[in-house]
């Protein structure tokens, strides 16, 4: 950690400082100087100022080692608020007689490593998230129109086999789909995840958006084509700014089921630095310790954040 400014004064001859790091998180102070001066060690900001008043007082001025204290009222991510809980050196003397911070602690160092990976998963959730929505309201837009709007030999096959798609379980094709990405060398890849998610995705975005194209009059096209609109531009111009509602509606499962999937991204991402967000959590458990329930449900909390932020942005749509 290095300071992200550092307060500064000049007293009795003598120069002072107050680094504050990482946006006032943690606030270094001397503790020998406190012990010395029989001065109960500081637990909040306050705290530390009244007793830093009292330790000048006594004039002691020596260098020993350092103490942090960490600011709940400041604005950190919770995995902050663990790795600074978990330091148990927070600065160090060089050489040359500098002081530098450092958290070189086994637990501060699994929890950055544990951060780095928050958002490492986060982008590759948010990648292939992303080529999901895009993809899946694509394709099942335009199979849905095809299904709804002509008629053509096995039309009601075709519709029947969207539901009989949706029963097969999913367990029952992870190693055929494993072996195919293998082949493919697609594992731990952005494509070879959003490939298997589009196979999910696109029977029942289809089997939704007929149903809404379904409910749209097609006379109002016909009346548009009276008018002398082609049969596309009626139902671009009149049926698809009535397909609003279907279109979010398809945005927002496929977007619920992609960033939630757990399963498909357990058996296709194989490197634990390709991981998504569901696997994330899993780094909260292991077969030798205890669960840590706080971090499963803090990083659950985190997870679900984006999902809120979509709800309460279509929720009136």
């Amino acid at each position: 950690m290095i300071p992200s400014f550092v307060k500064a004064g000049t007293s009795g001859g003598k120069k002072y400082a107050l680094p504050l790091y990482g946006g006032a998180s943690v606030i270094y102070y001397r503790k020998d100087l406190f012990e010395e001066a029989h001065v109960a060690q500081p637990r909040t900001l306050g705290e530390l100022v009244s007793s830093a008043q009292k330790v000048k007082a006594a004039n002691i001025d020596k260098r020993k080692n350092f103490q942090g204290i960490y600011l709940p009222a400041s604005d950190n991510h919770f995995m902050e608020a663990w790795i600074f809980s978990h330091g148990a050196n927070y600065a160090k003397r060089n050489s040359d007689g500098t002081w530098k911070g450092t958290l070189d602690t086994p637990q501060a160092n699994a929890g950055f490593a544990m951060l780095q990976q928050l958002w490492s998963s986060l982008r590759m959730s948010a990648a292939v998230t992303s080529v999901v929505v895009v993809l899946a309201v694509l394709f099942g837009f335009m199979a849905a129109v095809a299904a709804s709007r002509f008629r053509f030999k096995g039309r009601g096959a075709l519709v029947m086999l969207l539901i009989v798609v949706q029963m097969l379980p999913a367990e029952a094709l992870f190693i055929s789909q494993f072996r195919m990405l293998d082949d493919w060398n697609l594992l731990s890849t952005v494509t070879g995840l959003s490939l298997l998610c589009l196979g999910r995705s696109v029977p029942f975005t289809m089997w939704l958006l007929r149903g809404f194209i379904d409910n749209i009059p097609a006379e109002l096209e016909e009346a548009a084509m009276v008018d002398g609109c082609s049969r596309v531009g009626a139902f671009f111009r009149v049926a698809l700014p009535l397909l609003g509602p279907g279109l979010i509606t398809s945005s927002v499962f496929a977007f619920l089921h992609t960033w939630n999937e757990y399963n498909l991204a357990l058996i296709v991402m194989t490197k634990t630095d390709h991981a998504t967000l569901p696997l994330w959590l899993r780094s909260f458990s292991s077969e030798t310790s205890a669960t840590d329930w706080g971090g499963v449900m803090a990083g659950s909390a985190l997870i679900a954040v984006p999902m809120i932020v979509l709800f309460m942005s279509v929720h009136s749509r």
